[in-house]
């Protein structure tokens, strides 16, 4: 469970996605999406020079995960780019994980969908980046519980 992580459960790499504990390395196409939210908050904090105006603090955890009920909704609204959960804001959906598109959404969202991938959220804090996947989650059982109803 991600809720019982420890710190030496954690892998810390740079921006290549090189360990900086010891010999270890991510596979680049694994590593994408994790790089992506990092470069592109660091640079939205400090592209003003100073992290204090107001912009969003930088991404010091991000997750790809595959919460069952947010899988399931995605496949359900299939052809929706982006999903309404509660009073949170939307979720945009991308179709894949192609980088270019992954990046863009990353400037607008902490919260992205990929279909058939799962949820990427970057966040400052890892607990942050935990709480998002389990409000999403519950969110998606509640709509997939009204869908059902209807």
């Amino acid at each position: 469970r991600r809720a019982e992580l420890r710190p030496e459960d954690l892998l810390c790499v740079d921006l290549g996605g090189d360990s900086i504990q010891d010999a270890l390395g991510l596979d680049p196409g694994l590593w994408m999406p994790h790089r992506l939210a990092y470069q592109t908050r660091v640079d939205e904090v400090y592209s003003t020079g100073s992290p204090n105006n107001g912009q969003l603090a930088p991404i010091r955890a991000t997750i790809l995960a595959e919460p069952a009920h947010l899988m399931a909704l995605m496949r359900l609204k299939a052809n929706e780019p982006q999903l309404q959960l509660g009073a949170d804001h939307p979720i945009p959906v991308l179709e894949s994980m192609n980088e270019s598109a992954v990046k863009n959404t990353l400037s607008q969202s902490r919260v992205v969908g990929i279909r058939n991938c799962g949820l990427l959220v970057a966040a400052p804090q890892l607990a942050e980046a935990l709480n998002w996947i389990e409000r999403t989650e519950h969110a998606a059982a509640i709509e997939i519980a009204i869908y059902r109803g209807k």
